[in-house]
């Protein structure tokens, strides 16, 4: 049994050098004072699909379990327009400008940074990439918003990784189209998204945005308040 302490003491070294190489050091930075960029890799709208990605998920409002997709009612019902209307409502909304300008202003608030949008001369550089996003859909209603994204916090000096998070998120699309209420009424229904004119779709479409501005703002400023 003489190898138990020096194998607990490898283990313990082992433990270490893989904290101090992680993915998190955001206690180990001061970035006041210093200028914040953010770039981002973004698909060109959020989407409304009836093909869901992946046969489970993540829920934050209940268990994991796949989403099921009756084939046989596609063509009965009205997902096919409401597509058409958001596609239509893409010609004014910026999507990347958009979500680009609220992370840079959130997380440099959050950091004690100066915002700066040339990324090549900024302190730290924030990299999204927003791989996927938008409402997964059956014949009636809207059933969740789904986001997927990596995000990762580059010390543009060094080049070290300073942080990094995987996210993988599923919501209730009440949640995310709550603000419209007061507005446009309930917009959960599929029919109802339907009838909405661009102009509509074009809140509908900057609310999305919004909130997947600041689901990617809310991973990095939890993990720095929790190193703080």
């Amino acid at each position: 049994m003489r190898f138990i302490e020096p194998l607990a003491a490898l283990i313990a070294v082992m433990v270490l050098a893989t904290g101090c190489g992680g993915a998190n050091a955001l206690d180990k930075v001061d970035f006041e004072a210093r200028t914040f960029a953010v770039v981002a890799e973004i698909p060109g709208a959020p989407y409304i699909t009836d093909v869901f990605l992946g046969s489970t998920s993540w829920n934050s409002y209940g268990l994991d379990r796949p989403v099921l997709i009756d084939w046989s009612i596609l063509k009965k019902d009205k997902r096919k327009p409401a597509r058409a209307r958001l596609d239509s409502a893409l010609a004014y909304v910026d999507i990347t400008e958009r979500i680009v300008s609220q992370v840079l202003i959130q997380t440099a608030s959050h950091l004690g940074c100066r915002p700066i949008t040339d990324a090549a001369v900024a302190d730290y550089v924030l990299h999204i990439d927003l791989r996927r996003y938008g409402f997964q859909a059956n014949r009636h209603t809207l059933t969740s918003f789904y986001l997927e994204a990596e995000l990762q916090l580059i010390d543009n000096r060094t080049g070290q990784r300073i942080w990094k998070k995987k996210m993988r998120e599923t919501e209730r699309p009440a949640e995310v189209l709550a603000d419209l209420i007061p507005q446009l009424g309930k917009v959960f229904l599929v029919e109802d998204l339907a009838r909405l004119s661009v102009e509509e779709m074009v809140l509908v479409l900057e609310t999305a945005t919004d909130f997947t501005a600041a689901r990617l703002t809310t991973a990095l400023g939890r993990d720095y308040y929790a190193n703080r």
